[in-house]
């Protein structure tokens, strides 16, 4: 029994190491603020929800919107994927709320070819269709559309999967609430570059008169699949003790980030970093990664 036992340990490390490359480029679940950049008093952090929120009327025919602060190369050159979560409180007409990834400081959400680089927007006018910009080309003004209607009100979870090797990726949507796939938009080309930003707002609130369309967004990963520069790397030695029962001593320098710890089986445990031992009192005995932004994944045992 104890030789079968070991040999299945031996294969989850073995898949843990398999997977030991992939690197959090950019995490941000909202528990606290995110010091977005906003360019008006409506796109604003919602502390009591844990969420980012843009409102927009068109009085003064504004685009609002905010951006991320800039964080480390998502490598267009390695495969990579992007989750989050987003919501729209109402699709009104031409509004078009939805969520964009830049290499550049952005300086509006547009489906131009020279400033998209990834576009989420759902609006009435497109029959309650999500809509996916992916390619630098400004003849590809509106991309592709999904073949499922949504609904406002409603959280939703994309994740989105490249393949360097033939620049495409196969986008999913889940509703948040039950977990359940609504859509799968596989193959689909992909052209843009390297990523810096998260964006959120509205490619166009003017000409169609007061439109009330808040958008949400809340629980964004970007994961680097495969080799990249990282520009720091916690030594081994520096977590400790390896098997561990009840904590991880980690360096200061990492209190405050937050730490994403994954099981053999790929469940998720996501938490910040509080002080220089990190708890592992609710996590069940198994094999574990540690990985937090920034760092290279750390594998380890719980007792």
């Amino acid at each position: 029994m104890k030789i079968i036992q070991y040999f299945i340990s031996l294969y989850f490390l073995i898949s843990i190491v398999i997977k030991v490359d992939a690197q959090i480029i950019y995490q941000e679940d909202f528990e606290s603020n995110p010091d977005y950049i906003s360019f008006h008093s409506e796109a604003q952090w919602l502390e009591d929800e844990g969420t980012y929120r843009v409102n927009t009327f068109d009085d003064e025919l504004e685009k609002y919107w905010a951006h991320s602060p800039e964080f480390e190369t998502l490598d267009s050159e390695v495969d990579f994927t992007i989750e989050f979560e987003m919501m729209t409180e109402r699709g009104d007409f031409g509004t078009y709320p939805g969520i964009a990834f830049h290499n550049h400081t952005p300086e509006s959400i547009s489906n131009e070819g020279e400033s998209i680089r990834i576009m989420f927007f759902w609006s009435s006018v497109h029959d309650h269709k999500f809509r996916f910009l992916t390619r630098n080309d400004s003849n590809d003004t509106w991309g592709i559309e999904s073949e499922t209607s949504y609904q406002d009100n409603t959280w939703y979870r994309f994740k989105i999967t490249y393949t360097a090797e033939n620049q495409t990726a196969e986008i999913e949507i889940y509703d948040k609430e039950n977990g359940d796939l609504l859509e799968t938009i596989s193959e689909v080309p992909w052209s843009i570059q390297d990523i810096h930003y998260v964006c959120t707002g509205y490619y166009n609130t003017a000409n169609w008169g007061n439109n009330w369309s808040p958008i949400q967004i809340d629980n964004i990963t970007l994961t680097q699949e495969g080799p990249t520069s990282i520009k720091e790397q916690v030594k081994s030695s520096a977590i400790y003790p390896n098997p561990a029962s009840h904590y991880l001593n980690i360096p200061d320098e990492l209190v405050g980030q937050k730490a994403v710890i994954t099981s053999s089986n790929g469940y998720q445990y996501i938490k910040t970093i509080q002080t220089s031992k990190l708890d592992l009192s609710n996590q069940p005995a198994g094999l574990y990664q540690l990985s937090i932004q920034g760092f290279k994944p750390y594998r380890f045992i719980k007792l």
